[in-house]
């Protein structure tokens, strides 16, 4: 009777030791696996969110040098419609009243 539950006691030591060796496998592999990963976004950073943010920015610039080229075009047509302005002013309140 002593022996076997001796024997049983070695044996739910072993299992439970199993288990335990078991489960630092699957943590140390799946630390490995983020590593993986990690070392895959640093070497190839072409991933699907990085393209994402690429292509926005992308975007951003164009809409960037539209704007700056219609102020452009503004500002020009502002000048000349000031110039025009000016020249049909009177010079001063003599000529403003003649």
């Amino acid at each position: 009777r002593k022996y076997q539950d001796s024997q049983n006691e070695s044996r739910k030591q072993k299992d439970s030791n199993i288990k335990k060796y078991l489960q630092e496998q699957e943590k140390t592999t799946s630390k490995r696996n983020m590593l993986e990963e990690d070392k895959q976004q640093i070497t190839n950073p072409k991933t699907e969110d990085y393209k994402k943010k690429e292509s926005t920015i992308r975007e951003m610039k164009s809409i960037i040098e539209k704007l700056e080229k219609k102020l452009e075009e503004v500002n020009s047509g502002n000048n000349k419609t000031t110039e025009k302005l000016k020249a049909q002013e009177p010079k001063s309140y003599e000529e403003k009243y003649r």
